[in-house]
């Protein structure tokens, strides 16, 4: 059993002290309040011992007011997220890392950014706002490893204006495109995705998968390796204004 390291809700670099403290089989328990330290983690667990970032009761990773109008230039969503998107917790090349019981309010347009990582899990998490909550990506062409996501028990309510307030060409490419996204996006990845047990309601898509362009164009053998074992079920989902399963291609 590995140690629980506590993390004070405030701002400054108490988060990532702790991530970079941690090791395998590790939990670092985020107490109740207000947590606005952005963190990259960049070493993650092992199968068996994952890094666990859980929250009390009460504990939120709070991000910024969406600015009216959105700057959407400014928070970089002309396009699918990617490293250089801000984003409130940053998994990069590892893997076995779990979020668990942790609200999240307002992180626009990425709650949990993952590049090149595996054997994510996001669990009875409670999210309000977001283009992509959870966005998991592989850059690598011809030997990628983002593989094993699961999303499980958490409850995201995007936007109550979506369905009736907000016309659909607004949200595809328009004035409020911050809110073409879904709980849990995928670029590129190999598969392996449990989507289960969650309430997702006022959203534009629940969940989206896609390949890319230039994945596709350039290594087309790729593409039937790829978005594979998907599996979804026992959710809910209520006024979903475009697509609850979204695959690009």
């Amino acid at each position: 059993m590995g140690r629980v390291i506590r993390v004070a809700p405030g701002t400054g670099s108490a988060l990532q002290d702790a991530l970079d403290r941690a090791s395998p089989g590790d939990t670092v328990e985020l107490r109740a309040g207000e947590h606005s330290h952005r963190a990259t983690i960049r070493h993650g667990g092992r199968p068996g011992a994952p890094i666990t970032i859980r929250g009390e009761e009460g504990a939120v990773l709070a991000g910024t007011p969406l600015p009216q109008p959105p700057d959407l230039f400014r928070m970089g969503i002309d396009a699918l997220p990617s490293l250089a998107t801000w984003a409130f917790l940053r998994i990069l090349r590892c893997g076995h890392v779990v979020l668990r019981d942790v609200a999240i309010r307002s992180c626009w347009p990425t709650a949990v950014y993952a590049e090149d990582a595996w054997g994510l899990a996001f669990e009875s998490c409670k999210v309000e706002g977001g283009s992509y909550p959870f966005f998991v990506r592989d850059t690598r062409p011809r030997t990628p490893c983002a593989r094993g996501i699961v999303v499980r028990g958490c409850n995201w309510v995007q936007d109550e204006r979506i369905w009736k307030q907000l016309d659909w060409k607004r949200v595809h490419h328009g004035d409020h495109y911050h809110l073409n996204g879904a709980l849990l996006g995928t670029s590129d990845v190999l598969g392996d995705i449990e989507f289960s047990g969650n309430d997702v309601r006022d959203a534009f898509n629940a969940l989206r998968i896609d390949i890319t362009a230039g994945l596709r164009d350039a290594y087309p053998e790729e593409v039937a390796r790829r978005n594979r074992n998907i599996f979804v079920h026992d959710n809910r989902f209520e006024r979903i204004r475009d697509n609850v399963l979204e695959p690009e291609t």
